[in-house]
């Protein structure tokens, strides 16, 4: 027998066994990193639908913000149309803020933000020489103006 032969046939069962616990392992490897990606998997498309019913749900409140932004004619009188939004200007019963906002809120509405410098001389036209709230704070805050109504940065501010 050749001296090549002799060491290979000896050799050959040494390495087997000697290379079976590296197989054992990178079997075992294997299943968890199937294991591991198959919840990965799983976590993924739960993810993807919580993405989706996020991003219906937001779709849906702005298809509200946009209806409550178009200020639909309010069935309760004493609402005037100034501009393209409707408005109650109260005359006579004075408030605190927080009274005038509930005041707003069972009527249906909100106190006025204005959105710019015509909206906002169009009103001041109809106002007496009294004080008036505004629904724009800056309670979260200090100098972040806030619009009760949207929860959003307030745009117009020069009042």
């Amino acid at each position: 027998m050749a001296k090549s032969e002799y060491n290979s046939t000896e050799c050959g069962p040494f390495i087997h066994e000697a290379l079976h616990p590296i197989r054992h392992r990178i079997a075992n490897l294997r299943e968890q990193v199937e294991s591991q990606t198959a919840a990965l998997n799983k976590t993924l498309t739960d993810m993807e639908r919580i993405l989706n019913a996020i991003v219906e749900t937001k779709e849906k409140l702005d298809r509200i913000e946009a209806k409550l932004e178009g200020n639909p004619e309010p069935d309760t009188p004493g609402f005037e149309r100034i501009g393209s939004r409707y408005f109650f200007i109260e005359h006579e019963d004075r408030k605190s803020w927080t009274g005038a906002e509930i005041a707003c809120r069972q009527k249906g509405g909100y106190l006025a933000a204005f959105q710019n410098q015509e909206e906002l001389d169009e009103i001041k036209e109809k106002l007496q020489v009294a004080v008036y709230w505004l629904g724009i704070n800056q309670k979260i805050k200090e100098g972040d103006f806030v619009s009760v109504a949207s929860g959003k940065p307030a745009t117009f501010l020069d009042w």
